[in-house]
């Protein structure tokens, strides 16, 4: 993934935002005042954008971007 630009929207980076702290879908919707299964859209493109499959690497990618510090 390096060397590459990713066009995020910034939807999506709260979402991914949200995954990364813990939150679950059910919380970031009622949070972000949206269904779950938007929240579901924007995790499933956030997969396929950032090239991982699972929530712990999204953690680790924004940790890496200092999104957040734990």
């Amino acid at each position: 993934m390096s060397g590459r630009s990713i066009n995020l929207s910034a939807r999506e980076i709260e979402v991914w935002n949200g995954l990364a702290n813990s939150e679950t879908c059910k919380g970031l919707a009622l949070r972000l005042n949206l269904s779950p299964k938007t929240i579901e859209y924007h995790r499933a493109n956030l997969y396929k954008k950032l090239g991982v499959y699972d929530i712990a690497a999204i953690t680790r990618m924004a940790m890496s971007r200092g999104m957040f510090d734990i």
